[in-house]
C-alpha cells in the first residue's frame, strides 16, 4: 500500500468522518491532536500503526484503534 492509496477499510473518526487514504490519518493526527500531545505514547503509537499499514501492509484495524485512542482530548 502506498501513502496515497485507498485503504481496504476506511478509518472512522470519533465524529463519524471516514478517512479513505493512508495519508489522511497522519494529516488528521497532526491537525486535530494538540501539539503538546504529539509526543504522547498513544499518539506516537497511532502514527506508527498508520505508517506500518501504509508502508508495509500492516493491519488497518490496529491503525483505526490507535486513531480512536489518540483522538483529540476535550478542551
Amino acid at each position: 500500500m502506498s501513502w496515497s492509496g485507498v485503504v481496504e477499510e476506511p478509518i472512522e473518526l470519533p465524529d463519524g468522518r471516514k478517512l479513505k487514504t493512508s495519508l489522511k490519518p497522519c494529516s488528521w493526527l497532526a491537525k486535530e491532536v494538540r501539539k503538546s500531545e504529539h509526543k504522547m505514547d498513544k499518539v506516537q503509537a497511532a502514527a506508527h500503526m498508520v505508517t506500518r499499514a501504509a508502508e508495509h501492509g500492516g493491519p488497518m484495524i490496529f491503525a483505526q484503534m490507535g486513531m480512536m485512542q489518540a483522538g483529540p482530548s476535550p478542551p
